[in-house]
């Protein structure tokens, strides 16, 4: 099993995690980054996996981040 963090990993948003079992791709989160100009920036970055390879997500809060 590997975890890959895609966000929120020295931010407080941007929450993005990639779960991969080998058999299963599960994504946990695919949230924005809010705050500076900067940060809102990365909202228009392509993603670093092939959506498309995403079997599951899983939404762990409803706000925008």
């Amino acid at each position: 099993m590997q975890i890959t963090s895609h966000g929120a990993a020295g931010f407080v948003t941007g929450s993005c995690h990639l779960v991969d079992t080998g058999s299963s791709r599960l994504l946990v989160d695919c949230g924005m980054y809010q705050g500076s100009k900067s940060l809102n920036r990365l909202n228009y970055e392509p993603f670093a996996f092939d959506p498309e390879s995403i079997d599951f997500v899983i939404n762990t809060h409803a706000h925008i981040d």
